[in-house]
């Protein structure tokens, strides 16, 4: 599939006992066994930040290109180095993964993952993520 599919997204994110909620709209795409799904998000000042994650049965990877810049990997039981660019400068990211699953079925994907993020070599908490991704009807 190289078509490019309207979809609606929901990320659900727990880090601690805080748990977030974000939907978007974005489009999903498949190169041979892996999934790209884009979206943009926008911050409360108006700045927006192109999002890209790609999926695969081995690894997720999410890009962020605009007013937040940074690039995690995902890696069941691997660390992985990434980067988090703010207008102070670049923090060096890494992230321990600890479990992480993709489902597919009936236009419906789900990718969650539970990972460690160490910023700048410190531990800054355990992470719970969710990525429901459906289908628009058309």
């Amino acid at each position: 599939m190289s078509q490019r599919l309207p979809v609606n997204i929901k990320l659900v994110s727990i880090w601690d006992d805080e748990q977030i909620e974000q939907d978007y709209k974005g489009e999903l795409y498949q190169k041979g066994s892996i999934v790209y799904v884009r979206y943009t998000e926008q911050d409360e000042q108006g700045g927006m930040t192109r999002t890209v994650v790609k999926l695969s049965e081995r690894e997720i990877k999410i890009m962020r290109r605009g007013e937040i810049e940074s690039e995690q990997t995902f890696v069941l039981h691997h660390k992985r180095k990434g980067h988090h660019r703010t207008p102070a400068g670049t923090l060096p990211i890494v992230t321990d993964t600890r479990s992480m699953r993709l489902e597919q079925q009936n236009g419906r994907w789900t990718a969650a993952w539970s990972y460690i993020l160490y910023v700048a070599d410190e531990p800054a908490g355990t992470f719970n993520l969710k990525l429901n991704i459906q289908e628009e009807a058309i």
